[in-house]
């Protein structure tokens, strides 16, 4: 039976992913307080989150930024367990209508166009 990998052992063995933690925890508390009433915590965690989340820890880790047990780092349960953790650092969506995460911008409105055109042709 293999033990099941850690938060604090994927902290301990790449000592940077806590300074993601950090960040995540500061902007968790500011939408918490108010800050953002429009908060989204899809776009936040597609938009900063994940792009650091994926060169620390995985699969598709950046070689140069594990340096200690890449067999552990950069494995798939390793990223699930800082998925889950940094996640669920996160409050809910405090924002009317679906989540913005993730589509950029030009793809909203090439969207927007299609639709408006699919309106006009029915």
């Amino acid at each position: 039976m293999s033990v099941r990998l850690t938060w604090d052992e994927i902290a301990l063995l790449h000592p940077t992913i806590t300074a993601t933690e950090a960040a995540v925890c500061d902007v968790a508390a500011r939408a918490r307080d108010g800050e953002w009433p429009a908060w989204c915590a899809n776009e936040y965690w597609y938009e900063r989150v994940k792009p650091m989340l994926r060169l620390a820890v995985g699969n598709e880790a950046h070689e140069r930024l594990v340096l200690a047990d890449p067999g552990k780092l950069r494995s798939r349960e390793a990223y699930d367990v800082a998925y889950q953790h940094l996640w669920g650092l996160l409050p809910d969506c405090m924002h009317q209508g679906m989540c913005r995460g993730g589509v950029p911008d030009r793809s909203q409105a090439e969207l927007r166009s299609i639709l408006e055109q699919l309106y006009a042709a029915g």
